[in-house]
């Protein structure tokens, strides 16, 4: 961010940017609401905007780290039989009313049909909280979603972004 921040002051940025920062699961929620809030920049007119945030709320499905509905088949012994979450529902759920109430569009990496739910489920909250705003919320790297919480996407203004990675992640591809 600091780069382009003082590209802009230069006058040696060239192109428009939109950036996304990232929230980080083992940072303090407070400070880093408060530092990701601080750098929101949505001049239409300025090279540089600053008006997304990706978060992780699970992992991946061939490691077992996905967040599901239903116990693994298999565990592979990383996570519990339902996978993880970086960021759990409580936690999306203080993060999406917070910055987007600051007007920031959330990116949020929802892979599992459990991730999928509490995801929508914080995105929900923050609407009960802020009212209905002008916001493109996406959940990306869909992979699986229960048919439960598909109509919600629409209800809800929110962009389910599928990106199956395929057989690469899976342990026996390890190391990348």
């Amino acid at each position: 961010v600091v780069v382009y921040q003082r590209a802009l002051a230069e006058g040696t940025l060239t192109a428009r940017m939109v950036l996304g920062l990232w929230a980080y699961p083992q940072f303090d929620d407070t400070t880093q609401i408060a530092d990701l809030i601080a750098l929101y920049s949505n001049d239409p007119t300025s090279r540089l905007r600053i008006t997304q945030v990706k978060m992780y709320s699970d992992g991946l499905l061939g490691n077992g780290t996905a967040a599901l509905l239903a116990p693994y088949d298999q565990n592979l012994g990383i996570t519990g039989p339902l996978g993880l979450n970086y960021f759990d529902q409580a936690r999306l759920a203080t993060y999406a009313t917070q910055l987007e109430l600051a007007g920031f569009d959330l990116h949020i990496h929802a892979l599992g049909d459990r991730a999928v739910r509490e995801a929508l489920n914080a995105i929900e909250s923050a609407t009960i909280a802020n009212g209905v705003r002008d916001r493109r919320h996406r959940l990306t790297h869909i992979e699986l979603a229960d048919p439960a919480d598909r109509p919600r996407f629409q209800q809800l203004g929110v962009i389910a972004d599928f990106q199956v990675a395929g057989d690469f992640t899976l342990p026996a591809e390890w190391p990348f």
